[in-house]
């Protein structure tokens, strides 16, 4: 969606730029004689103005609107309006030099060359009302894509909020746990204990953080943690996991519930390999503003060839990477005969306190 509103803006500037150029053209009083000089000071500058304009539209503007930094926006503007009045000047001198040395030969009056300052005066309140034209004609669009892009980003929201839902009153995985703390009960209620209070903890971040945009790494990777421990008491000796955090700031934010998707996946397709146990691998690592996530788990035969079993949730997951996450994410999916991996790299945004 924001490609086409960025096509439609351009089509909008280059149609207006050919409109503002035949008026200047035809309006233009400058003597017959003069049909050369007219022709090639016109053509220069009008390319030198639409390119100049360009430029503030498609690449100073877009991150400062989205910022709705308005100093900056005021200054990037006024910038490029000199620099159009700077470049008006310099085309002037140009040809008059060029006339006096000879190059070219049509006429021009001395009359019509103005001084630096006094053609700043007279050309950089109309470049500037051009560019201020053209940016609000930019802020219009942009103000629209950003609208888009956070209705895109509530349901998305939404989305992730269901199915956080959905996993809470998940039966199986309730009923095993229970299950396993029951037995514990009867061998070793400390254990028990222990593990009945994580499965809460499980259950109070689901219900309290899937409200919020946004949580500490360090709540998310405990949740993780916890949900991993509750589920290894569930496979026992039959599932080897490790499990490896090394974070530089615990207090980077993150979206919650992002990771827990590729996990459940893990502990969902698991699957034994021969002569052993099944293996899951969790490495999460953070420096500075890049954060890496790979999670590995063993497959058999048949899931290998299967390419669309362990998918649970990765469609929502993509789907919120793309919105939270625009042109700073990677994640990659690898399946061989033994092995099924998900490797995940995200630039994380400034941490906020």
């Amino acid at each position: 969606m924001r490609d086409i509103k960025i096509n439609s803006f351009n089509s909008i500037f280059f149609i207006l730029w050919f409109i503002l150029g035949s008026l200047i053209w035809f309006v233009d009083d400058t003597n017959t004689i003069y049909t050369i000089q007219k022709r090639l000071y016109a053509i220069i500058i009008l390319l030198s103005f639409i390119s100049t304009t360009y430029l503030l539209c498609n690449y100073l503007l877009p991150k400062v609107i989205n910022q709705f930094n308005l100093s900056k926006i005021a200054l990037r503007v006024l910038a490029i309006s000199l620099a159009q009045a700077l470049i008006l000047w310099g085309c002037q001198e140009t040809f008059h030099t060029l006339k006096e040395i000879g190059i070219i030969t049509f006429p021009l009056d001395p009359a019509e060359r103005e001084p630096l300052l006094r053609l700043l005066m007279s050309t950089a309140p109309v470049t500037l009302m051009i560019n201020i034209g053209f940016t609000g004609l930019k802020f219009y669009f942009e103000h629209n894509a950003l609208n888009e892009k956070h209705m895109a980003l509530e349901k998305a929201h939404l989305e992730s909020r269901l199915s956080a839902l959905q996993a809470q009153v998940n039966p199986h995985f309730m009923f095993n746990v229970l299950n396993h703390i029951h037995t514990l009960i009867q061998k070793d209620t400390e254990v028990a204990s222990e593990v009945l209070l994580q499965y809460a903890d499980i259950l109070r971040y689901q219900l309290e953080k899937v409200e919020k945009d946004t949580v500490r790494l360090q709540e998310e990777i405990a949740f993780m943690q916890n949900y991993i421990e509750v589920e290894k008491l569930r496979w026992q000796h039959t599932l080897s996991v490790e499990s490896h955090w090394m974070v530089e700031d615990e207090q980077q934010q993150v979206p919650p519930l992002l990771f827990i998707t590729f996990i459940e996946n893990a502990f969902k397709h698991v699957a034994r390999i021969s002569n052993g146990a099944g293996f899951i691998k969790i490495i999460l690592e953070q420096r500075a503003g890049i954060l890496e996530f790979t999670i590995e788990n063993s497959v058999t035969e048949k899931e290998h060839k299967d390419k669309t079993s362990p998918k649970l949730g990765l469609h929502l997951i993509q789907k919120r990477l793309e919105l939270v996450y625009p042109n700073k994410h990677t994640l990659t999916i690898t399946r061989t005969e033994k092995i099924y991996s998900c490797h995940l790299t995200l630039e994380l945004y400034a941490t906020t306190c």
